[in-house]
């Protein structure tokens, strides 16, 4: 992991882990997690505007919701920054509240804004619809496997199994 991190200068954003295919290879659920983590904090800071949706579906899948609530207390230049923190502020574990994510998710698909979409559902507790994203929208397998193995805990999920079934498996034997 290491020399990731170095081809990278330290600095790893979510194409560089990507490009690696950091996901894909990594063994344990801590280092995983340590590498989301950095892909959060480092699409955060990867440009001067510090915008809270460029991590958000990075943070979520981690379960870091209130950092992400605090990364919008400092967006005071963001349009949607007192929404968000309102919205924010509700208890996704209810419910009410994980039906209004889902609401919110699907606005934002239809906006075309993908990545903030998964990110959504993922507040919305619906990993499935998450990954669907990744795979249909943003053409992105790798991050449907990312989200799949953080939020499943492992290689077990019948997320993760589905995305390697429909996905993963058939597009290698199409493409050798």
């Amino acid at each position: 992991m290491a020399a990731a991190t170095s081809a990278s200068q330290n600095k790893m954003t979510w194409s560089d882990a990507r490009a690696l295919g950091v996901f894909m290879w990594a063994k344990s659920l801590d280092i995983m997690k340590t590498q989301m983590e950095v892909v959060a904090r480092n699409e955060y800071m990867a440009n001067d505007a510090r915008d809270p949706v460029a991590c958000s579906l990075f943070y979520f899948v981690l379960g870091k919701h209130k950092l992400v609530h605090g990364l919008w207390r400092q967006a005071s230049w963001h349009r949607e920054q007192q929404p968000m923190l309102k919205f924010l502020n509700n208890d996704f574990t209810q419910a009410r509240w994980r039906t209004a994510a889902n609401k919110n998710a699907y606005a934002l698909l239809s906006k075309r804004r993908f990545e903030y979409a998964a990110a959504f559902f993922l507040l919305a507790g619906s990993l499935r619809d998450a990954v669907q994203v990744c795979l249909r929208n943003l053409d992105d397998f790798q991050l449907a496997v990312a989200l799949a193995r953080i939020y499943e805990g492992g290689d077990d999920g019948p997320i993760f199994r589905m995305i390697l079934e429909t996905k993963v498996i058939p597009d290698a034997f199409r493409t050798g």
